[in-house]
């Protein structure tokens, strides 16, 4: 399976005039594999400042419905503050996705109680679950080996 991870650094330049379907195809090559993606990943894991203000969702929803991808939309922690604003958003965004948005991805325990009574998506856990190191400057990163469940 070949995804492209656009988790914080969709921005509006990146889906202008086909630079996704650009981008996708260079990774394919890059990559060795000769196929666009199955799967984007939009959204992020960390920055709900960042989330909230996403505003080419239509954009890649439709780009996404014309290649045939599915998408992944990651959600990160939202405050407490934003968290209504955060519900409304995320429920709009499915909406505008159906048939496109097959998974959602969570980053805490709240949003996967909140995703799971109000989205018959796929769940996954994100990043914000497993505590694991991914830095380079940590001993060993490069050298270990994981296999992801």
């Amino acid at each position: 399976m070949f995804c492209l991870n656009l988790c914080e650094i969709m921005t509006r330049d990146l889906l202008a005039e086909g630079r996704l379907l650009k981008l996708a195809e260079r990774a394919a090559v890059k990559s060795g594999i000769q196929k666009s993606p199955d799967r984007i990943y939009a959204g992020s894991s960390f920055c709900s400042q960042y989330f909230m203000h996403i505003n080419e969702w239509e954009q890649l929803i439709g780009e996404c419905r014309e290649q045939g991808w599915k998408l992944t939309l990651t959600l990160p922690v939202f405050s407490e503050k934003d968290l209504d604003r955060a519900k409304a958003r995320i429920q709009e965004i499915l909406q505008k996705g159906q048939g496109v948005i097959d998974e959602v991805t969570v980053n805490d325990p709240g949003m996967l109680v909140y995703i799971g009574k109000n989205c018959s998506c796929k769940q996954n856990l994100g990043r914000l679950f497993f505590k694991d190191p991914r830095d380079v400057r940590v001993i060993g990163y490069a050298q270990g080996v994981t296999t992801p469940s």
